[in-house]
Parts: C-alpha cells; structure tokens; sequence
C-alpha cells in the first residue's frame, strides 16, 4: 500500500520529492504526514492479518481507511467483508 502522496491533493500535479506543491505551491506536509500514517496503519493491519488476526486486521484497515483511502485499501477492505 503506497504511503507516498503522488499527486497534489489540489491541484493534482504530479509531485516530485517534499517541499510544497511545484504548481499550486501548497505546503503538503501535513497531507504527507497523514499519508505515512495510513501506510503504517494498512501495513501493520496486513501484519494482523498474515498473522492470523483478522478482526484487529479489520480494525487498523478501516482506521487507515478513515485517514487516507486508496484503491488498493479499499479492494482489500471489501475482499475481507468490511466495504
């Protein structure tokens, strides 16, 4: 599950490393922080569930969900019953 922001929540321009947004000048960090956030959530919530742990997979899916969805999350959540 990717945790990096590839476009500009703004103004969608396809973005290139940290600093503000090249076209629209946003300052992401924020945005960013959040983003690494969901990962980590999506990541350790993959973690529960190789381990065996689907409910606290569910759990940590869904609080990634709530932060940042992505496509990939969602196809996960629904594949586990939790769309």
């Amino acid at each position: 599950m990717a945790g990096e922001l590839e476009q500009c929540p703004i103004c969608r321009a396809r973005l290139d490393g940290d600093g503000p947004c090249r076209r629209c000048r946003a300052e992401l960090g924020t945005v960013r922080r959040v983003a690494e956030e969901s990962a980590a959530l999506a990541a350790a919530g993959l973690y529960r569930l190789a381990a065996g742990d689907r409910d606290a997979a569910v759990r940590l899916l869904r609080r990634a969900s709530t932060l940042r969805t992505t496509p990939d999350l969602a196809a996960l959540r629904s594949a586990l019953g939790d769309a």
